[in-house]
């Protein structure tokens, strides 16, 4: 079985970060997510066939590949730059048809902090955005994180569906280089306009550790339901 054991996480982070509007070289201060968990359920609307359960805990990509291979990865990027600050994560599963789901969300706002509080999705304005990509066959990152056209990269990947959000809420419990945490719900349509509702999302990210207490993932969802 092919495992995440390439070296993803810098040009994937950089990437999805131009996707979210702010350019590599506007990050002067970033502390990475080393590992976490996201869990929601997704349903077609108003009814259809097409629904499921995604579910990733684990480590973030390996940079560069260690010695073990592994089938889900969390990760993200915490982020200040220029009075704006951003909160990412991404979320992959390796199916066992050896297709990679891929689930992305971030936040962002003006400001040196992202106070705890509910963020409406913003489609227009890009500062609050989810996405979920299936049946993803050829998961590659861009060759030049630094400079590449998102559309492009995008457009250059195979995969079944690429949901993004048109409607919903994100709530953040905790943001900061140390976790990220919270839970979303809301409606995402393709460019064939299947739509589908998100709910009960959930997620937790560990960056910085401040001494040795860590809570486990069974933990955190304990808390939000």
């Amino acid at each position: 079985m092919r495992r995440f054991g390439c070296p993803l996480p810098s040009p994937l982070i950089a990437g999805l970060l131009l996707l979210a509007g702010v350019s590599a070289a506007q990050v002067p201060v970033s502390f990475p997510y080393f590992r976490g968990g996201v869990d929601f359920h997704y349903q077609q609307w108003p009814f259809g066939p097409y629904a499921g359960d995604f579910q990733a805990t684990g480590d973030q990509f390996e940079d560069p590949p260690g010695p073990d291979a592994f089938d889900q990865a969390v990760g993200g990027l915490f982020t200040t730059s220029q009075d704006t600050t951003t909160a990412f994560w991404y979320a992959a599963v390796l199916t066992a048809e050896q297709t990679v789901d891929l689930a992305l969300l971030w936040v962002r706002k003006p400001g040196s902090s992202l106070p705890s509080g509910d963020y409406p999705i913003d489609v227009l304005g890009r500062t609050v955005l989810f996405a979920f990509v299936d049946g993803i066959s050829d998961f590659t990152p861009p060759a030049d994180p630094g400079g590449f056209d998102p559309s492009d990269w995008l457009g250059s990947v195979t995969y079944e569906h690429l949901f993004l959000a048109v409607g919903g809420t994100v709530h953040v419990g905790w943001a900061d280089p140390r976790a990220f945490s919270g839970t979303f719900t809301g409606t995402a349509a393709d460019a064939g306009l299947t739509v589908i509702t998100i709910s009960d999302g959930m997620f937790w990210l560990e960056g910085i550790e401040i001494g040795n207490e860590s809570a486990s993932w069974g933990d955190v969802k304990a808390i939000f339901r």
